[in-house]
């Protein structure tokens, strides 16, 4: 039987030394972090004592800002750069995490991307020798208890995009570096009764493969193709996922079909959501303060005639993730969903630290549904007496200029969102732009 932490079929759980490993990764890592964190703090000169302006945090709704002092901050660790998104674990970028506390009568933390300006500047310099970058939020019995029944997290594993644990801990090298220490592992894997010619023979050329994967880079996902069967037709294509296998890419496209990068001719190349939306708005000469209404809609077939409809269209999509995903994606929105839930005192029960913060507010948003009609609402198509289709549609509101402040990274978190706004441009028309 395999270890149910590492999947290793030479061991099981109780004997499995990965335990010990990726604790002595997380003590590690998570210093390193932290010092990481801490000079981003003050490339933005966000300094103890700093006084920020930030979004509204009284409860005078004709503020449209808040001016308060950096006081200390939140706690961090390895697991804060990772989020759960239904069943997968994913890299997060720390900035738009909520860890700066500021000295004001709202207990919540503000992230790096919710200040937008510093006010006043501060002399004081954070502590990167004290306990804050030092002291473990966890030691190994509870590291271990953790991850009781569960399996190994994929921070320390290495396989996801945007590591946190993979940046910090590997080691720094050039392509021609790389590429070297490929050709001497398999040389070195290589029989050792071969002759030199012949291993030289073997080896592969490493060169070539690096020079083919930068080849295939400006066919990005998105991109639209035609393939070089299809010349001459109207049969084009887009590009919905790159895999690389063996050092080669390969190209899913849309319609079906896999192939090499080089069987593909580019019609249009990919643009990023937050160029897209960039680009949409300078077109239509829109305004920094036109209010944007994002929505974000899918459904379900479901059984109405018991009352479960609504239940069912928020555990068969994806609906409720990709709206916690999108509040927490730093930008600035009117309404702020965590807030609520906060407000609701929905998250007393959360405990604080947990890499699983976004199921935890959907389990509260789903327990709790119609709580939240300023953020998501249901329609109903009654085939029969018994039949249906439900959709969920998700809401968020923010302005022309908020998505012109966001990074790029924030904005791609909405990506399958649409976006709505008025241009005078058009005579007053409406614009829908899928991001």
């Amino acid at each position: 039987m395999p270890c149910t932490y590492c999947s290793n079929n030479k061991h099981t759980r109780a004997k499995c030394d990965k335990f010990e490993k990726d604790f002595k990764t997380y003590e590690k890592v998570s210093v390193l972090s932290r010092e990481k964190y801490i000079n981003t703090l003050l490339e933005k000169g966000i300094n103890p004592g700093a006084l920020v302006r930030t979004y509204n945090r009284t409860n005078n709704f004709m503020q449209k800002f808040s001016e308060s002092k950096v006081v200390s901050l939140g706690s961090l660790d390895v697991f804060s750069h990772y989020k759960k998104i239904g069943r997968s674990i994913g890299s997060i970028y720390i900035e738009s995490q909520e860890l700066i506390e500021l000295d004001d009568d709202n207990e919540k933390p503000v992230s790096v991307k919710h200040c937008y300006e510093v006010v006043e500047t501060s002399t004081s310099e954070w502590d990167t020798t004290g306990s804050w970058t030092q002291t473990q939020l966890l030691d190994f019995d509870e590291f271990k208890s953790m991850f009781k029944g569960k399996k190994r997290h994929p921070a320390f594993t290495g396989e996801l995009f945007n590591c946190i644990v993979k940046e910090l801990t590997a080691k720094k090298q050039t392509t021609a570096e790389i590429i070297a220490e490929m050709e001497a592992e398999e040389a070195q894997e290589a029989p050792k009764t071969e002759k030199k010619e012949e291993v030289k023979e073997v080896a592969r050329d490493y060169a070539a493969v690096f020079a083919h994967i930068k080849a295939a880079e400006p066919f990005k996902v998105g991109a639209k193709v035609y393939h070089k069967d299809d010349k001459g037709t109207d049969r084009e294509g887009q590009v919905y996922e790159i895999t690389v296998e063996h050092g080669y890419s390969k190209m899913w496209l849309d319609p079906y079909k896999v192939c090499s990068y080089e069987d593909l001719i580019l019609v249009e190349a990919a643009v990023s959501p937050y160029e897209k939306l960039a680009s949409s708005f300078d077109k239509m000469e829109v305004s920094g303060n036109t209010r944007v209404e994002l929505f974000y809609s899918d459904g379900a077939d479901v059984i109405h005639y018991n009352d479960t409809q609504d239940e069912t269209a928020m555990e068969e999509t994806s609906v409720i993730d990709s709206l916690i995903s999108a509040a927490r994606s730093g930008v600035n929105f009117s309404d702020d969903l965590i807030q609520s839930l906060r407000d609701a005192e929905m998250l007393d029960d959360y405990e604080r630290d947990s890499y699983d913060f976004e199921s935890h507010c959907a389990e509260k948003i789903k327990e709790n549904p119609y709580d939240f009609c300023d953020f998501i609402d249901f329609s109903t198509e009654q085939y029969d007496h018994k039949r249906g289709y439900t959709t969920l549609t998700a809401t968020l509101h923010t302005t022309v200029n908020d998505l012109r402040n966001a990074e790029e990274g924030q904005i791609s978190s909405l990506t399958g969102w649409s976006a709505k706004f008025e241009a005078d441009s058009i005579n007053n028309g409406t614009i829908t732009i899928e991001i």
